[in-house]
């Protein structure tokens, strides 16, 4: 029996020294923003050898990320110079006023921020080898915490023409049109934990087949606030949920609305995550590898597996507003000659708190999880080059999205409040699953492993993929769709999945050099051409799928403003596009009162994309133990032009169709030259 520990620990800190970024303001009017990052991570791993064929290891770790910004000027400094009054006192917050002069300038800093997250974790994992049989098994534990202290806000100033007729003018003297003043969010607390396990077999079923099965899985606990200051919204009541009564006493702003309901946890929510725990999680996995032939110059793979869509703490973060967050706003007006608002005196005793929106989470929210299959025949041609063909697939279930749970039907009846379901709020989100996405691909690639200085690969893929929910909402919860009561108009071509992509790199070192086909010898030659080497790359695909919109007005009737317009005819030019009138805007329409849009969307196609880069490498020897590296690289070595998208907007007709910016997303922007120098030794 062979028993044996191997234990390894290891520590990483990281700071990176406080960052002054120029506002691009004046800094006696705006300060300047600091940002400072700091990473500490600890980890330690023990590898037990029980058995020569079964060996445990053990991982444990902790992870820190503070990543802080800020500006420099103090908002209590500058209100009390200043003499603003209805503001609570916040001595030493690295915020300022907002002020904004129409047909100026908006004079602001970045608001304070002090986000971390501290990440622990646990992973115990066990191999066994037994026969044509390696077993593996392993859990993991990882908890996790997001904080994020919300400093005070020091309230905005807005100077139009309100006293004057001129709006700096009404800023000299301090006669400001609009003002508000902000109470802001709690500090966010957020903790949850993952928990994972999964079990594995590799089974060797003949010398030329091998099977791979296995589950895994994963239970995602719904996060919870250290202080309970959370919210969630009741979408069959119009009702807003709390944790608990002390909550609902001592933490709702004041200001809110009375007339809104908010109950507590105890109708029917789980008291601190307000939403139920989704515990079915089971993700089978399956592949196998194939040599048809017996030898090593074919080989065919394939696979199959589930995996889940783990929550972070991002879709926890709607539910710290409403009602804890409130925003008091001002309107300025004249009584007896006398303005009601001065920049001294901002604030009266009780201002508007605006319509009311708000986001949620289903109480049933699940893990949202991807199935993924491939089947792919490799083929070795030659010694050293190989052809790979493969077939990809992938479909998205119960991906989450938005949708006005408050929204009324379309209808040709003027939009009127009280045709909401609760006429007390304006908008109610809901964050839900439903949302689904298919890809399909046909990938083939070439590759050439580096023999005799020479290396490359080429690779293209052709690619459809179809979805319902956008990816560009830039969020966890989804993007919020159009029309609440339907869904599936929303399906089409996912934006950045291009239907063709090209993508080809080369390496070639230069046959001239000491031990090389030519100049072998030492000399002036051989030491300038000697010992080079060129390396490049070209990404070649065609345009983004686009969807035109519309602005300005609300044909459903639903206080839906812009959206999707009609659609006419194609709308795609055959051949003659140009960035001056890159797609048909006459084929789009305004719909008619009464509904939304019946326009799809991806159903354009923009400018595709090429770019060449290339790059030159040089060493110098200097004695046996030193050489002087020079390297000159370019990206867009051609300096294309890959244009971005036109104007998708039919509300502007006189940029409509008009592209008038470049793309910068694989280096796609203007040319750019490198020439460097680096000492080895």
């Amino acid at each position: 029996m062979n028993d044996s520990n191997n234990l390894y620990a290891r520590v990483s800190y990281k700071r990176s020294e406080p960052r002054v970024l120029d506002s691009g303001l004046p800094a006696e009017l705006t300060g300047y923003r600091v940002q400072t990052r700091m990473a500490r991570q600890v980890a330690i791993s023990d590898t037990w050898t029980i058995t020569p064929r079964v060996i445990n290891e053990l991982k444990l770790g902790f992870a820190r990320n503070y990543n802080a910004a800020r500006g420099t000027l103090l908002g209590q400094d500058l209100a009390d110079l200043i003499g603003i009054q209805g503001l609570a006192a916040a001595p030493g917050v690295e915020n300022i006023p907002t002020v904004s002069i129409v047909g100026f300038h908006t004079v602001n800093q970045l608001n304070k921020q002090a986000p971390a997250e501290n990440t622990y974790q646990l992973v115990d994992q066990i191999t066994h080898l037994r026969g044509r049989h390696t077993i593996k098994g392993g859990v993991e534990y990882r908890p996790q915490q997001y904080n994020a202290i919300q400093p005070a806000q020091f309230g905005s100033y807005n100077f139009t023409a309100f006293a004057t007729g001129y709006s700096y003018a009404d800023f000299l003297l301090g006669l400001p049109n609009t003002s508000s003043r902000n109470y802001v969010r709690p500090s966010r607390y957020a903790r949850f934990y993952f928990l994972t396990g999964f079990v594995q077999d590799d089974f060797k079923m003949t010398p030329t087949l091998t099977l791979s099965y296995g589950l895994r899985y994963d239970y995602n606990q719904p996060a919870r606030d250290k202080r309970d200051t959370v919210f969630n919204i009741d979408p069959q009541g119009g009702r807003l949920v709390v944790p608990n009564q002390s909550i609902l006493q001592n933490a709702v702003n004041p200001l809110f609305p009375r007339q809104i309901p908010i109950v507590t946890a105890a109708a029917g929510f789980p008291e601190r995550s307000l939403r139920n725990s989704d515990r079915d999680n089971f993700q089978p996995r399956f592949g196998l590898a194939w040599r048809p032939f017996g030898g090593t110059k074919t080989v065919i793979r394939g696979g199959y597996g589930m995996f889940n869509d783990d929550f972070t703490a991002d879709i926890f973060s709607p539910l710290y507003g409403d009602p804890f967050s409130v925003t008091e706003s001002f309107v300025n007006s004249t009584v007896n000659s006398t303005p009601l608002l001065t920049s001294q005196r901002p604030f009266l005793d009780r201002g508007s708190t605006g319509n009311v929106d708000v986001t949620g989470l289903a109480l049933n929210l699940r893990n949202a999880y991807a199935q993924q299959w491939n089947f792919t025949v490799e083929r070795e041609i030659g010694a050293d080059t190989g052809l790979r063909l493969s077939y990809i697939g992938a479909k998205s279930t119960k991906l989450v999205y938005g949708r006005n749970v408050n929204q009324p039907p379309a209808s040709a009846v003027a939009f009127n409040q009280n045709r909401r379901p609760f006429p007390l709020l304006r908008n109610m989100v809901l964050r839900d699953n439903g949302g689904n996405h298919i890809y399909h691909a046909l990938n083939a690639e070439l590759e050439r492993k580096w023999q005799r200085g020479l290396s490359y690969m080429i690779a293209w893929t052709w690619a459809k993929n179809l979805t319902d929910v956008d990816e560009t909402g830039g969020v966890e919860g989804g993007t919020t769709i159009e029309d609440a009561f339907d869904r599936a108009r929303e399906r089409g071509n996912s934006r950045y999945n291009p239907r063709h992509r090209l993508i080809s790199t080369v390496v070639w070192e230069l046959p001239a050099g000491r031990g090389k086909r030519f100049l072998s010898q030492a000399g002036a030659a051989q030491a300038i051409l000697g010992g080079g080497q060129v390396s490049g790359s070209f990404i070649a695909q065609t345009g983004e799928f686009l969807t035109p919109s519309f602005t300005g007005s609300d044909p459903s009737n639903t206080q839906t403003v812009a959206g999707v317009p009609d659609r006419l005819r194609d709308g795609n030019l055959p051949g003659n596009r140009d960035i001056e009138r890159w797609f048909d805007s006459t084929a789009f329409a305004v719909p008619p009162s009464g509904r939304f849009g019946n326009s799809g969307r991806g159903i354009l196609t923009g400018p595709g994309r090429q770019v060449a880069s290339a790059a030159l490498f040089k060493s110098f020897p200097i004695g046996e133990r030193m050489a002087l590296r020079i390297q000159i690289s370019s990206t867009n070595l051609f300096n294309r032009a890959n244009f971005d998208a036109p104007n998708l907007s039919i509300s502007a007709p006189n940029t409509v169709g008009r592209i008038r910016t470049i793309q910068t997303r694989d280096l796609a922007g203007p040319r750019n030259t490198l020439i460097g120098a680096r000492l080895d030794f």
